[in-house]
Parts: structure tokens; sequence; C-alpha cells
């Protein structure tokens, strides 16, 4: 109980409810370059590795050792080819990817959901 000018006043209880369980996503998703990635993927279906580096604006090292983070964890595959004299590289989301990408961006989603109401 509070009081304002020496008047009691009685103050409500805000309605504390439970929060929903924390789910425990691979580790390989919390990182905004691999996420990027997958989202970029998830989005256009494929892409080169020259397209992704322009797109996310990421070094070639760096690029590359996050889709290898990626394919060690079989959420991107590669698929090669020839097209002319070169070879080149497209990377694939997974079907585990985008299980895991819808996943963690529905529970982020319910987070905010509950953290603005």
């Amino acid at each position: 109980m509070a009081s304002v000018a020496g008047v009691a006043v009685v103050m409500p209880t805000p309605e504390i409810r439970p929060a929903p369980p924390f789910v425990k996503f691979p580790d390989v998703l919390y990182n905004k370059y691999r996420l990027a990635i997958l989202y970029e993927l998830y989005a256009a279906g494929a892409l080169e590795f020259v397209q992704l580096k322009a797109d996310l604006k990421m070094r070639d090292g760096a690029l590359a050792t996050h889709i290898s983070t990626l394919e060690s964890s079989r959420l991107v595959t590669p698929k090669k080819d020839r097209y002319g004299a070169r070879e080149r590289t497209t990377y694939l989301i997974t079907p585990k990817g985008i299980r895991l990408l819808r996943e963690f961006f529905e529970h982020m989603t319910e987070r905010g959901r509950i953290i603005n109401e």
C-alpha cells in the first residue's frame, strides 16, 4: 500500500504470467552473419558465393568461414557446376536449415511480443 498526501492508496497488482519456456537452439544460429546467410538463402532459394558476398558486404574469408560452419551443421549445402570455363558454387539452405530458421524466428517473435505487452 502506498501513501499519497497522507491518504492510503491501493496499487493494482500487475498480472504476472509465467514466461514461455526458453528454447535452446544450436549455437550456430547465435551469430548475426550466419543468420543473415540463412535468411538470404531462405528468401532467394539459392545464391552464388559472389552474390552472398555482395549482399551481406562480407569479405571472402569471413563468408567462407561462416558458410563452412553452416555446412558442418548441415544447414546449407553447396552445389558446384561449370559456367563456361569456370566453376561456380551455389549455396542452398537445407530442409533442416529451413526448419531451424523458422523455429528460431517464431520463438524470437513470441519473445518480442511478450516483452512489448
